[in-house]
């Protein structure tokens, strides 16, 4: 649906024989509907003799018209003319789908201000501005007189012809004058790693940001929720940005852990500690999976007596592993019994008896699972968010300590044959997001 919004000014209707601007749009768009804002001089003019009314129904007979009166007198006052923005925002929330052409060439300077600001605000409106017949101002042309039958001046009117009607109508990309607050929000939304915002803004303007701008959004977005086969989808269309998927890793399983811990990693940076701790555990637990299975060559079978099946079996450990077997017994503070969930913890303790671990990385994995212990244990006894001080206190040491020392053990088991790279991938992304927008200017 199409729907014209537009002031009244003295050039309206028509004009030294030619559509004023009000006419010419809609001769030339075909709007459905037109709503026309009416100051009180005009508003007297159309109740004596549908001076506006007729000569739109004349060019579109099926047009449903809306008429806005007011007693406005103070047209060429700002502060008079605050129920043009009211009116406005009106139908949008009627017609929400609709597409609103908004008249910039009607009316005094002040109304076709507020039209065009309207027009930068507001993504589904289109900015109409008309020229005059002579291609240049009508301050100089005669005004019609108020005695003039409305009939004679439709009759008299040359674009009514074919051949005498020419399309004077533009449409400038007042939205363009919008591109710098955007550009402006839209860094500082990917900065904070805030893509699902990032990616809502970005869609409300894609008719001022450029395609590759909207992927790479995308693409942060999908990556940072871990959907990292669609995120390396909507580049695929890019060879530059292969060195964003890091394509010498292949290995799935590899690239699902680095893409886990960069998402932790963005939730420290964000200081969302709740989250950043409640994806700690499955994390670990994955990883000194992805350790024993790829770098011993250990199948979890061996715990468990049965592929794809996630609880201990004892007589399956004491047969495969008895130091570790033992190690349970010593350690465990209740008895051994079958079916205990095979967790980052029983495979903490399955390291420290493997002599390929270095001493340096199980006293890391030890101080680990002492985190993993004690901040579970404060999150299950307090509603309060958690601050750096409540770490500090349970773990003794820092937020940022605590990622260092995953890192540590995450750069241990992929090692150099994964060539994972250390530097967060969203900080890349953001700059080259960032030198985009700037490059648009």
């Amino acid at each position: 649906m199409k729907i014209l919004y537009s002031a009244v000014g003295d050039t309206d209707p028509i004009r030294d024989l030619r559509d004023g601007a009000i006419l010419h749009i809609v001769r030339w768009y075909q709007p459905d509907k037109a709503v026309l804002f009416l100051s009180k001089e005009m508003t007297e003019k159309e109740e004596a003799r549908q001076w506006y009314t007729k000569p739109i129904l004349a060019v579109k007979p099926d047009c449903e018209l809306e008429l806005i009166k007011t007693d406005i007198v103070d047209v060429h006052k700002l502060d008079s003319l605050y129920r043009m923005t009211d009116e406005f925002y009106r139908l949008v929330d009627a017609y929400p789908e609709a597409e609103i052409l908004l008249n910039t060439s009607s009316g005094t300077p002040q109304m076709k201000m507020i039209l065009a600001v309207l027009a930068i605000e507001y993504d589904k409106a289109k900015a109409i501005q008309v020229s005059s017949p002579q291609k240049g101002s009508n301050r100089n042309t005669e005004h019609l007189l108020d005695t003039t039958p409305v009939e004679d001046i439709i009759e008299g009117n040359l674009d009514n012809l074919p051949e005498e009607c020419e399309n004077r109508c533009t449409e400038p990309k007042l939205r363009f004058i919008k591109y710098r607050q955007v550009a402006r929000e839209l860094v500082e939304l990917v900065q904070a790693y805030s893509y699902k915002n990032a990616v809502e803004l970005a869609n409300k303007n894609r008719d001022i940001l450029s395609q590759e701008v909207l992927d790479l959004v995308q693409h942060a977005y999908e990556r940072s929720n871990l959907d990292y086969e669609a995120a390396e989808k909507t580049l695929s269309q890019y060879p530059a940005y292969e060195e964003f998927l890091f394509p010498q890793v292949r290995d799935k399983a590899a690239i699902k852990l680095r893409e886990y811990l960069w998402v932790m990693e963005i939730r420290l940076k964000q200081d969302y500690k709740q989250d950043f701790f409640v994806k700690l555990s499955p994390f670990l637990y994955e990883l000194l999976c992805f350790y024993i299975t790829k770098k011993l060559q250990i199948p979890l079978e061996k715990f468990t007596g049965k592929k794809n099946y996630d609880k201990m079996q004892l007589s399956e450990i004491k047969e495969n592993f008895p130091e570790y077997y033992q190690k349970l017994k010593d350690t465990l503070p209740y008895p051994l019994r079958d079916g205990q969930n095979l967790s980052y913890y029983y495979l903490e303790l399955f390291l420290q008896t493997r002599e390929e671990v270095p001493e340096a990385i199980k006293k890391t994995l030890q101080t680990l699972r002492n985190v993993e212990s004690k901040i579970r244990n404060k999150q299950a006894h307090q509603i309060q968010p958690l601050t750096d001080a409540d770490v500090k206190a349970a773990v003794g040491k820092s937020m940022q300590e605590i990622y260092q020392d995953i890192q540590a053990v995450f750069y241990f088991v992929l090692g150099d044959h994964y060539r994972v790279p250390k530097e967060m991938v969203y900080d890349q992304l953001n700059q080259k997001l960032e030198e985009l927008l700037k490059a648009q200017v």
